[in-house]
């Protein structure tokens, strides 16, 4: 079933956690003088404007707009990407660079994903790269012959032509999985293995940390084994922070499972599933 998943707002406390994001989703941030300058206001309205229109197409499914603000030289590689319409946008963080001709900029968007067997709603950072060309604005993507950088993030030239090679796989959707691989390491587990004490209560426990700068939901699966419970303490991590997912098993109920128990702890904002080995003791 599809779970719509909130994000909080960024407040300007989280800016620098939010340019952490910001990194491992691109892959790398090019050298800048002061990523935390503010930018002349004039730059930073005629920028946000321009995004804002190329993401207001995507709402309206009305891509030929977008176009309109995809500078020429990224034309044929924008007209051959895949296009997802979405929800709804908003404009987390731009990073400005080269004397503020250059530009990144991080889009919360509200979109739909295919997560297993369903299609979750989440609101996803996406990554897109802007230059300043004759007055304006433009979104633009690298050239194949340089590493290939997309609105889903940057990716290696040797991994654009392997994707390029694939007819099923495109270079911009191998980006976008590098892109959710990136952030998927953000919301991770102290261990991914633990055994139960069969005389101890709650004899075990697994922390989930999360080192987004918004929030992250969790759901925690019923492995449906007789005797052992699953309980999380809070299904929504705050941003740098965690909760612990603890696990008991009553012997009086059942005998031990012979063999360990998949416990799967799912992020659907970031369609991660981590998994979790739980072993109870014979004696």
């Amino acid at each position: 079933m599809a779970r719509r998943v909130r994000c909080e707002k960024i407040s300007f406390m989280l800016f620098r956690a939010a340019c952490a994001t910001f990194a491992l989703a691109s892959g790398s941030l090019y050298a800048q003088s002061n990523p935390f300058e503010r930018p002349p206001a004039e730059v930073d309205q005629a920028l946000r404007a321009r995004v804002s229109k190329f993401y207001q197409a995507h709402v309206d499914g009305k891509f030929r707009l977008a176009d309109e603000v995809v500078h020429e030289d990224s034309k044929e590689q924008f007209f051959a990407s895949p296009k997802k319409r979405i929800y709804g946008f908003e404009i987390r963080v731009i990073v400005y660079e080269e004397n503020y001709t250059r530009a990144k900029v991080s889009t919360l968007m509200d979109m739909d994903w295919q997560m297993m067997q369903d299609r979750v709603r989440v609101k996803a950072p996406i990554l897109t790269l802007w230059k300043l060309d004759k007055g304006e604005w433009w979104m633009y993507l690298l050239k194949r012959d340089e590493n290939a950088e997309t609105p889903f993030g940057r990716i290696s030239r040797a991994v654009a032509e392997e994707a390029a090679s694939t007819p099923a796989k495109t270079p911009y959707q191998v980006a976008e999985e590098q892109n959710r691989a990136a952030l998927a390491k953000l919301v991770t587990v102290d261990r991914e293995t633990i055994e139960l004490s069969r005389r101890t209560k709650w004899s075990g426990e697994v922390v989930v940390s999360n080192r987004m700068p918004t929030s992250a939901e969790i759901a925690v699966s019923d492995p449906q084994v007789l005797g052992l419970l699953v309980k999380a303490e809070g299904t929504v991590i705050e941003p740098n922070s965690a909760v612990r997912v603890r696990f008991e098993f009553f012997p009086k109920k059942a005998a031990a499972p012979a063999d360990p128990v998949e416990v799967k702890i799912m992020v659907p904002q970031l369609e991660t599933v981590i998994p979790v080995k739980v072993a109870v003791k014979k004696s």
